[in-house]
């Protein structure tokens, strides 16, 4: 009787489980547009199938279709709500239709809901930062940029055109060598011509460098001297060569 019981339990979860195993298989064997409709088809209530149909109508080599792709989202919100990844995509969606208070709650939803994730921090700070909202955005980019670097490259020059100085971020920068390096290298991809404010951040992130243990090789300082010859600051760049003497000079 148990066993007949079982088997019957376990011939249900077969028969439950058969259209999401089909639909991952069409959607791996064909992810395109018609292959993960077909999944869709297949199993309704799968949530990433949704949001990679998504993708596809957002920028698909078939051609973009902004509002199929809104759509699509919502339902692998409502399918997976806890998939803040699918919020933040879908919040980039509604703020470029102009709905900014739904990707504002998309927003703040994915963050509650991923509260130390380095995106959901990014991608909160970068909305408030182009809502002007300064103040909000600047701890949110900075959580974010010191804990992954490629948020390091894109949230510098966000904050550099949205008027926040570059001493600023070396100040709220961590102390350590490599996060020193990392804010002097956006830093110079970020520099305009003639900025002096910015050359003087530089400026001080190396008198810093130079005074730790390890202070920077040439090699590391290199990107930095051909900045310092193409902008002009010979002052500068004297100073580095010679510190980099220095720190090679036997003892």
């Amino acid at each position: 009787m148990i066993r007949a019981g079982l088997a019957l339990l376990l011939g249900l979860a077969a028969v439950a489980v058969a259209p999401r195993v089909e639909a991952m298989r069409v959607a791996h064997r064909s992810p395109d547009v018609d292959g993960l409709l077909r999944a869709a088809e297949l199993d309704a209530r799968n949530a990433k199938v949704q949001a990679r149909l998504a993708r596809l109508y957002r920028d698909g080599p078939g051609g973009r279709d902004a509002d199929a792709a809104l759509r699509r989202f919502e339902r692998a919100v409502e399918l997976n709500p806890h998939a803040w990844n699918f919020r933040v995509e879908l919040a980039e969606l509604y703020e470029r239709a102009g709905r900014r208070e739904a990707a504002a709650e998309q927003l703040r939803e994915a963050r509650r809901r991923d509260p130390i994730g380095p995106r959901t921090a990014y991608a909160l700070g970068a909305f408030h930062l182009r809502a002007g909202e300064i103040e909000l955005a600047m701890p949110l980019l900075l959580e974010s940029m010191w804990t992954r670097p490629r948020f390091l490259r894109a949230g510098v020059p966000l904050l550099l055109e949205a008027g926040v100085p570059a001493d600023t971020l070396v100040d709220t920068a961590p102390a350590d060598r490599r996060s020193r390096l990392r804010l002097l290298r956006q830093l110079v991809r970020s520099a305009d011509a003639g900025d002096d404010a910015g050359l003087s951040a530089m400026a001080r992130i190396w008198r810093e460098l130079r005074g730790a243990a390890e202070p920077p090789t040439a090699a590391e300082a290199a990107f930095f001297l051909e900045h310092l010859a193409a902008t002009g600051a010979t002052e500068l760049a004297a100073e580095v060569r010679r510190d980099l003497a220095r720190a090679v000079a036997p003892r």
